[in-house]
């Protein structure tokens, strides 16, 4: 009877430790957890690592895990942590979302922004992913604070009326991250005959979600374009969410023409649906001269990011403008692609036809910016 009893031991020890062993390693994820969420990173490292020594595919413990060493400033050991969940389980966003940090804090941009841009898209309303995404957007930005600003547009006008030629070359420093200087020099012609204006412009983000801007233009023995134009305006996003974003936004302008005066006040909404993706913005314009001839107009424009590197804009407008110190009212079609091949180059192209009282305008441009 002794004998059976000696044999039988072992084997109510070994059923004994089995439960033991998985409540120790539940105790240890949740004490874990929680010396986490309290910042006290070493503490739950320790107490997490001993949870996935017991329970090496326990993926919520890795995904815990992962995120102390990140608190503690290790993402070098945290991104092999949440690739293994990941390798265990692809739809576990969380682990997605750590390894984009990882990888941003070792430097690898492009590699965490195509992370963070997949949780979004997966799953619109994480916050933590969007807000990595313009984290990173930033951080390219502050490293690259030049930028340089090419473009020209030609254009046909009916009716044996010649065509019109723009150039435009902009340069604009990012002096910090709330504000930005740009300067601008312009060469128009129109049938020959050519106006040169330089542009200032300050733009300033006066908190989160609320921007100003100003601007001053200078056309010295200007024959079509303002002599002098000031203006100014800002945006004001009222709306932030994964579904529906809405930024409002008005400009005003005041320009001095060789016969004339004009004041115009332009009101919008940017819409912005689908995480983004899509954004629909209405305008409506309202021109005054001095001599009191005023008009009223609007602008529809939608733009469409087709890849994370494209995007296509289309548009109408029946707007006034002012041409040869003469207001008119201008009927046009618009549309155009914004194509990033990296981070710093980004190429455009754009084409409208606009039907005016005299003639119809063609017009086609190209453009090119380069940060640095």
């Amino acid at each position: 009877m002794i004998r059976v009893a000696l044999l039988a031991a072992p084997i109510v020890l070994l059923c004994a430790s089995a439960p033991a062993a998985a409540q120790s390693a539940a105790t240890l994820y949740e004490q874990g957890t929680q010396a986490r969420l309290e910042q006290r990173f070493d503490t739950a490292i320790s107490l997490l690592e001993r949870a996935v020594a017991q329970q090496p595919d326990n993926t919520d413990a890795l995904v815990q895990l992962g995120f102390a060493y990140l608190g503690a400033g290790q993402p070098a050991l945290a991104e092999p942590v949440f690739e293994r969940v990941l390798m265990l389980a692809d739809g576990y966003e969380d682990a997605r979302f750590g390894l984009a940090q990882a990888r941003f804090r070792q430097g690898d941009r492009a590699g965490a922004r195509t992370l963070a841009q997949r949780v979004v898209e997966r799953q619109p309303d994480y916050l933590d992913a969007a807000d990595l995404l313009v984290i990173i957007d930033q951080a390219v930005a502050d490293d690259r604070p030049w930028r340089v600003d090419v473009s020209t547009e030609y254009s046909e006008l009916s009716a044996g009326r010649g065509n019109w030629i723009d150039a435009l070359v902009g340069l604009s420093y990012r002096a910090s991250e709330q504000t930005s200087l740009a300067l601008q020099l312009r060469n128009a012609s129109r049938n020959g005959v050519s106006d040169q204006q330089a542009t200032l412009r300050i733009a300033t983000q006066v908190q989160p979600g609320i921007g100003l801007y100003g601007g001053l233009a200078l056309a010295a023995n200007a024959n079509f374009l303002p002599h002098l134009s000031v203006d100014a305006g800002g945006d004001w996003r009222v709306l932030t969410g994964a579904a529906v974003g809405v930024t409002i936004g008005a400009d005003i302008r005041h320009a001095i023409y060789d016969a004339n005066r004009s004041t115009t006040l332009a009101v919008r909404a940017a819409i912005g649906l689908f995480d983004g993706r899509l954004t629909l913005t209405p305008q409506w314009v309202h021109t005054l001269e001095d001599s009191g001839v005023q008009s009223d107009g609007f602008v529809l424009r939608a733009d469409m990011a087709v890849t994370d590197a494209g995007t296509l804009f289309l548009g109408y407008a029946n707007a006034p403008e002012i041409s040869g110190n003469t207001l008119l009212d201008v009927q046009s079609v618009f549309g155009g692609v914004t194509l990033a091949l990296s981070d710093a180059v980004t190429l455009r192209a754009n084409a409208a036809n606009e039907f005016r009282a005299a003639c119809q305008r063609t017009s086609i441009g190209l453009g090119a910016s380069v940060r640095f």
